[in-house]
């Protein structure tokens, strides 16, 4: 009779054994050498980004007058505007022009920079001023300083009244 040699097999080995041959499988089948993969990068169009809406704008009063009183020179008066929807941190460029060469603005100088919107979307400049006759005055024009948090201007245009009781110095 001849003798039959018995091989015992535990689970561990056998697993050691597949883990092996399809290990080997699996690496036959790669390239000899590492190619670098195909990426396309570009930029989506203005419609296809995830970023908010843009913004508008709206200034606090289109026309103001002017307090004049020469006890009081020089007199500051607030610019303001307010964006929708509202955000905190957008840059506000602001303007100032006169509407005749009489009477001089004291601050803001220069007459154009920014202002940040603040939580509620509200930014301003004060604006100092002093020797306007009636009927003259000045312009606030407002823009966004970024054209992708918005687009858009206003103006905010403050006179002194024509009909305004000046105080004279006695």
């Amino acid at each position: 009779m001849t003798e039959e040699n018995e091989i015992k097999l535990s689970r561990r080995d056998a697993l050691k054994v597949l883990g092996t041959v399809i290990g080997a499988t699996a690496l036959t089948g790669l390239t000899p050498e590492w190619t670098k993969p195909a990426l396309a990068a570009g930029e989506l169009p203005s419609q296809g980004r995830l970023s908010a809406a843009p913004h508008t704008l709206s200034c606090d009063v289109d026309d103001e007058d002017l307090e004049s009183n020469v006890e009081k020179a020089p007199i500051t008066v607030t610019s303001g505007v307010t964006i929708t929807l509202a955000t905190s941190g957008i840059l506000m460029q602001y303007i100032v022009s006169f509407s005749s060469d009489d009477g001089s603005i004291i601050s803001p100088n220069p007459l154009s920079g920014t202002a940040t919107t603040n939580a509620a979307g509200y930014a301003k400049v004060d604006v100092e001023y002093k020797d306007f006759s009636n009927g003259d005055g000045f312009t606030v024009t407002w823009s966004f300083d970024d054209s992708d948090d918005g687009t858009g201007t206003c103006e905010q245009t403050f006179t002194v009244p024509s009909h305004n009781n000046i105080n004279k110095l006695h």
